[in-house]
């Protein structure tokens, strides 16, 4: 699926939300969306925000983003959460994102350190 579709602009979005939430007053390291299956077959997105904050507080402010207008355009379909850098599957998928020149970052069928990443897009 193109990200563009899960949130408008696809990296530039998802680098645009991270920008937002820190001028909100969130310190975050980084944003990044992610695909997840299930073994039945069903599939997840979902755009995690890397910050020491409680996932509560990054939930409420981009809601209040998004009720501003000030947000790209996120499907509603795409779950929000806010994760500590130190959550197994974000300490992977940035320590992956680091070894890269630059961003954004594309994970795609990428085993990390015992974490299978079906895809990642990292802002």
């Amino acid at each position: 699926m193109d990200t563009s579709e899960l949130v408008d602009g696809g990296a530039d979005g998802l680098s645009r939300v991270a920008e937002l939430v820190r001028e909100a007053g969130i310190p975050v390291e980084a944003a990044y969306l992610i695909k997840q299956t299930a073994e039945d077959g069903s599939v997840s997105w979902n755009l995690r925000v890397v910050t020491p904050e409680r996932s509560l507080k990054v939930i409420q402010t981009i809601v209040a983003l998004r009720r501003d207008s000030r947000l790209p355009r996120i499907d509603p379909q795409v779950g929000i959460q806010g994760v500590t850098a130190d959550n197994v599957e974000a300490s992977r998928v940035l320590a992956y994102a680091k070894r890269a020149f630059e961003r954004p970052v594309e994970i795609i069928s990428t085993p990390i350190d015992g974490l299978f990443v079906e895809y990642a897009l990292v802002a």
